[in-house]
């Protein structure tokens, strides 16, 4: 058994954030798991919802939980507001939050 964790630990030291598909990349762990595969969001990505209106109990909603572009929640003038009113955004790299109130985006 010794034998086939040091195998799995040598492939993993080699294979150090390489990407293994997508937005996957290996990020070797030697606890329980000799291997743990992280997500990296695209790059823009970085507002994500953690207040949505739309979650009830355990449904957790239409956009909770979700990663967003600045440009995909701020509404340009012309445009019809589709975001529900109390969604809140936060920045995952500053932590800034947003939020919808009638229509509009303000800071939270």
């Amino acid at each position: 058994m010794h034998l086939i964790a040091s195998r799995i630990s040598e492939f993993a030291s080699d294979q150090v954030g390489r990407s293994i598909g997508g937005d996957l990349f290996l990020n070797p762990v030697f606890q329980d798991y000799p291997i743990e595969t992280v997500y990296r969001p695209p790059k823009g990505y970085e507002w994500k919802v953690v207040v949505d209106p739309t979650r009830t109990m355990d449904d957790p909603g239409l956009f909770y939980g979700r990663l967003f572009r600045i440009f995909d929640i701020h509404i340009y003038p012309g445009e019809k507001p589709t975001w529900p009113n109390g969604i809140i955004f936060q920045s995952i790299k500053t932590g800034e939050k947003l939020t919808y109130i009638q229509g509009k985006l303000e800071k939270a």
